[in-house]
């Protein structure tokens, strides 16, 4: 049955853009309802300050956002390691949102020792600076029933463009406000390693130019970065092996 939405009270101190939280209250079935007349029963309801708005109002977004939330709170409860497996989480969430969850996947993980794996195809999903967690999942072949395989973070090179589109897309998303890839000073590597390596150098030599230094998935990688970073008018450099491979590209 569905039920209009609340108005409530909204105070003086609260700001338009409060985060909704969770209700709960004891209520009683109506007569119109058989065999549970008068009888008790729990109400959930989401409030952002103003508005009260059962669970199923809400957005598909929000109302997984609100069950994955209660599953954490009810698995704080028994003090044991999980392993949380997570389909799309930031389905149907607008980006912002989705880099909620995954600030609370991140602190679950943390918090309680669990082990979280998630598969995405958004952007705003992914790390750039943890992609030694990301793998990648494609089919092993054109045919409906290939297998499928699993990709690690160091052969993420070998992955096909459209299952590495997400970082790609990541890569190139609203360089106004990105925290990896700036308007100079950049540094474009082979991969992960050099990534590491090199930033912890440049820390040791405590050099107050600041660098920037961006992974490619291999070698083969670094011609379609450097178009990438001429057509965007950015700033770089690029540093590769001294092999046969590096010198090639």
């Amino acid at each position: 049955m569905l039920r209009s939405a609340r108005q409530v009270p909204r105070s003086p101190h609260r700001d338009l853009h409060d985060e909704p939280s969770l209700k709960c209250e004891i209520a009683n079935y109506d007569e119109t309802v058989a065999g549970k007349a008068g009888k008790p029963h729990l109400v959930f309801w989401i409030t952002d300050g103003n508005t009260q708005l059962y669970p199923k109002q809400r957005s598909q977004g929000v109302r997984w956002f609100l069950s994955f939330y209660l599953q954490l709170k009810a698995s704080e409860k028994s003090n044991a390691k999980r392993l949380f497996l997570l389909d799309e989480p930031g389905a149907n969430l607008h980006s912002k949102a989705q880099a909620d969850v995954l600030k609370v996947i991140n602190k679950l993980a943390k918090q309680n020792a669990s082990t979280v794996i998630y598969s995405t195809h958004s952007p705003q999903m992914l790390e750039y600076p943890k992609l030694f967690r990301v793998h990648a999942v494609q089919r092993d072949g054109e045919q409906d029933d290939s297998p499928t395989v699993v990709i690690d973070a160091h052969r993420l090179g070998t992955a096909s463009t459209d299952t590495l589109s997400p970082v790609l897309t990541a890569m190139g998303s609203d360089l106004s406000s990105h925290e990896v890839i700036k308007k100079e000073n950049n540094v474009l590597l082979e991969e992960m390693s050099g990534y590491y390596y090199l930033t912890a150098f440049w820390k040791l030599t405590d050099t107050k130019t600041k660098a920037h230094f961006i992974a490619a998935t291999g070698v083969n990688k670094i011609e379609m970065l450097t178009n990438m970073f001429r057509g965007w008018g950015l700033d770089f450099i690029v540093a590769v092996d001294d092999d046969n491979q590096g010198r090639n590209a």
